[in-house]
């Protein structure tokens, strides 16, 4: 239970920092949203949106292998 609980809040952390993004923005890259560049954050940030776009929340595209990620609101 705890563990579902730690993911919930990482997605709302995510959800309120794309929701401020998105009001200046149409879509948002993922390396904008890493701001530290270390393996943790990465997969705290990565997680949540595969939770947010699994939600339809948002649309995830990857252009090309190891490319950045577009990040595009849907329904938050």
């Amino acid at each position: 239970m705890a563990h579902t609980e730690d993911i919930e809040r990482q997605v709302k952390r995510v959800q309120r920092e794309l929701k401020r993004r998105f009001g200046k923005q149409d879509q948002v890259l993922f390396s904008e949203l890493i701001v530290d560049n270390t393996a943790e954050h990465i997969v705290q940030t990565y997680i949540p949106l595969l939770f947010m776009a699994t939600r339809r929340q948002i649309q995830l595209e990857q252009k090309e292998l190891f490319g950045d990620i577009l990040i595009q609101c849907k329904n938050l």
